[in-house]
């Protein structure tokens, strides 16, 4: 019958010897091949497979069970995979992975285990694939505990290996393995998804492996090379701050030891602690190195805004990342030391110095330096109106020195923008009223019966006034808050309107000059110095190109309270008192 179609079937046991004479149709079995319809065979062209997927559906019958498991195993399979393949991609179909490498299957248990849970290797068990994890675990990492696994077991083992730094330990196992269990813990190591979960298992690991009795026998350069666990790092800014505090590191071996610790996943954690022990070293170290000696007060000016302000910076910055930091006795103990260094051997001799030369002043000025006096017309008129050219000055009140070159810094390390710091000399008395009244257009300043400041006979004082001041060279004013709130076309009218346009900002002063939010000066700089660089963008997007940002005056500010001796014994006097307050009178 060459033009009909046949259907051959008989009753025989799958896989069954047979030799070539048992059938005389094995031609056509070959040729166009046969249906089998026990339970196996109807699961293994369900699927796709072939003979190693048949070995695997006849192992573990109850995986296939499931019509979920089964359609999520046919998209992963390959037709290239053997059984040890295809069992792999069904522990990855268990524990929801894509990948089906060892590394991505201990990735998803270990991330339970932090959780605290156990479904993955429950039902990896439950299934039968139990034996193949723990043998191809064995296999190829190493991993051969003398009881029963598991997987709290295997934690332990594997904190344990890269506290030793992967250095094998048995004979009977190749590098091979020690290579890959070091290369997957680096990949977890390194993988910020996977940090969280690398920080609850270091610490479990830590306190099981008594890894803090361990520390205790360290030295400094062996901490230094050890990256496991979270607990060394917290041993370290304890160590780094007593050496610093005995003064038996140098600074660039502080900074060093700082810096090679900022990539750890976890240094989020002590950053604070880390840049403590930085800016204190860098503090002492400065301070110990200088003297406060200056030929004259341009001399002095020069000196500070080169290389003296940066101990009043470190100095803001060890009690900033103090306040974060978690309460330790050797940063206690650390404070004390960079508390007295600050006051007793910078701030006492710089100011007597700087004292000295001020009382054979006969006018507030120094040759060579710019004077607030003359900021509009020397750094605003003549480099930009005059030449045509828009500009926006952002003045922040008491945004002293140190805190506008951290801001350069700042802003220079964004997209689009260059900064660069420069130094001018503020009015005297150095006070709010006085200082924005001299950042003004005028021809001259004078004192109201109210201790108030009046430019060229007008007041100066809120944002009103000083917007009409503005007026006359085409400017304008607005506090820095209303210029947030705006939206960006009426952002982009206001600067296209006006030649010049004043943004006032005040985080600082608003801050440290209450006595209830003075101890939060320092978090108000860190505040300023956000707000400044969000102001600086938002201008950008306004189409502003020139920004000038300046101060009315600075401050100084200290932790600890004054010693008596630094306040004077008798009560300020004169025929008339406009304006007193625990810095100055008038």
């Amino acid at each position: 019958e060459p033009k009909r179609k046949f259907l051959l079937y008989r009753f025989r046991e799958p896989d069954a010897p047979e030799t070539v004479t048992d059938n005389w149709l094995k031609d056509m079995e070959l040729a166009y091949g046969t249906f089998t319809a026990d339970h196996t065979s109807l699961l293994v062209q369900e699927l796709g497979g072939g003979l190693a997927l048949r070995s695997v559906v006849a192992q573990y019958p109850l995986f296939f069970d499931s019509a979920q498991r089964r359609d999520e195993l046919k998209a992963r399979l390959r037709p290239d995979d053997d059984a040890a393949a295809i069992a792999a991609s069904m522990v990855a179909v268990v524990l929801g992975t894509e990948e089906r490498s060892l590394e991505a299957l201990w990735r998803a248990l270990l991330m339970e285990n932090a959780d605290g849970e156990s479904t993955g290797i429950d039902t990896i068990t439950r299934l039968g694939l139990a034996e193949f994890h723990w043998k191809g675990t064995r296999n190829i990492y190493g991993y051969a505990p003398e009881e029963e696994p598991s997987v709290d077991d295997f934690v332990a083992w594997l904190f344990n290996r890269a506290w030793e730094q992967f250095a094998p330990t048995r004979a009977d196992l190749g590098t091979e393995q020690y290579a890959n269990i070091r290369r997957d813990f680096s990949t977890w190591y390194n993988d910020f998804r996977f940090a969280e979960s690398y920080r609850l298992l270091a610490r479990r690991a830590a306190e099981l492996l008594g890894i803090a009795e361990r520390v205790a026998g360290f030295d400094l350069p062996a901490l230094l090379g050890r990256r496991t666990f979270p607990l060394v790092d917290q041993e370290l800014v304890r160590r780094l701050a007593k050496r610093v505090q005995e003064r038996n590191l140098t600074d660039k071996e502080v900074q060093e030891a700082v810096h090679s610790r900022a990539a750890l996943p976890w240094h989020s954690e002590f950053e604070p602690g880390y840049k403590v022990v930085s800016a204190a070293s860098a503090l002492l170290t400065r301070i110990d190195s200088d003297s406060w000696n200056m030929s004259s007060l341009q001399d002095g000016f020069e000196r500070y805004t080169q290389h003296w302000f940066a101990i009043d910076q470190a100095y803001r910055q060890f009690n900033r990342n103090l306040d974060l930091y978690e309460p330790d006795s050797a940063l206690d103990a650390l404070k004390t030391v960079v508390e007295t260094a600050y006051i007793r051997d910078f701030l006492t001799p710089l100011g007597q110095e700087w004292r000295r030369h001020v009382e054979g002043m006969e006018q507030w000025e120094i040759d060579s330096i710019p004077s607030a006096m003359s900021f509009f017309t020397d750094q605003v008129s003549k480099p930009w109106l005059d030449k045509s050219k828009k500009i926006v000055v952002i003045v922040s009140d008491a945004l002293r020195y140190e805190v506008g070159e951290e801001l350069a810094r700042r802003i220079s390390q964004e997209d689009r923008f260059t900064a660069r710091p420069s130094a001018m000399l503020s009015v005297l008395p150095s006070y709010t009223q006085l200082g924005m009244a001299a950042l003004l257009p005028h021809k001259s300043l004078a004192f109201a019966e109210d201790g108030l400041v009046e430019v060229d006979g007008t007041p100066s004082a809120g944002t009103e006034n000083r917007a009409r001041l503005l007026t006359p060279v085409g400017g304008t004013a607005i506090q820095a808050n209303a210029l947030f709130s705006m939206k960006p076309g009426k952002t982009r009218d206001l600067i296209k309107n006006h030649r010049l346009l004043y943004v006032y900002h005040n985080q600082i002063d608003a801050t440290g000059d209450k006595q209830t939010t003075e101890p939060d000066t320092f978090r108000a700089c860190e505040d300023a110095i956000k707000d400044l660089v969000r102001l600086v963008k938002k201008l950008a997007n306004a189409n502003v190109n020139n920004i000038l940002i300046t101060a009315d005056h600075g401050f100084l500010y200290q932790d600890s309270h004054l010693e008596e001796q630094d306040y004077l014994s008798v009560k300020p006097h004169g025929d008339a008192l406009l304006q007193m307050n625990h810095r100055f009178v008038l």
